[in-house]
């Protein structure tokens, strides 16, 4: 589209502005409209550098993915070493703690057996003294038991002397 200079000058005369003004101002606008070339060099220009750009971008892409790609398998690489350590460190844990719970097990165990010995020796103490208590107790019973008896026996003999006493005093009075 071009611009009719002659015409846009006439319009601005007639809007009060002198010939030289007008002719100023026309071809100062003039020369900074762009042509249909102008146009088109810069869709070209644009379309160009568009270009340019998705194929950079692209390029950027396919590396940012290679890159990617590569540090996915060395993490991977590394998970797996640090995995595997991992592993073999907690079955060294293990068979310490498996040897040190068998090693506190053996010494529980023997000292268990020593406290049940003492414990035995202490019962077995602890009756023989109850029995030679209680065989005491019996003596000082069977002899309390004698000594009951035989004051039984001479209550006993009293009485029967007294009684044997009364009888005959009974048949001398009652003839």
């Amino acid at each position: 589209m071009s611009i009719d200079t002659h015409k846009a000058v006439k319009a601005l005369i007639d809007a009060g502005f002198n010939e030289a003004q007008a002719e100023a101002i026309v071809e100062t606008r003039h020369s900074e409209l762009a042509t249909k070339a102008d146009l088109q060099a810069l869709e070209q220009s644009i379309e160009t550098r568009f270009q340019a750009l998705e194929q950079s971008t692209r390029a950027d892409l396919q590396a940012f993915e290679q890159s990617t790609r590569a540090d996915l398998q060395a993490f991977e690489q590394s998970t797996k070493a640090d995995f595997q350590a991992l592993k073999q460190s907690t079955k060294a844990d293990l068979q310490v703690l498996e040897q040190s719970t068998k090693a506190d097990l053996q010494v529980l165990e023997q000292s268990t057996r020593a406290d049940i010995q003492a414990l035995e020796q202490s019962t077995r103490a602890d009756i023989q003294v109850l029995e030679q208590s209680t065989k005491t107790d019996f003596q000082s019973l069977r002899a309390e038991m004698r000594e009951l008896e035989l004051r039984i026996t001479v209550r006993m003999g009293a009485m029967l002397f007294a009684a044997s006493g009364l009888v005959v005093a009974i048949l001398k009075i009652f003839p």
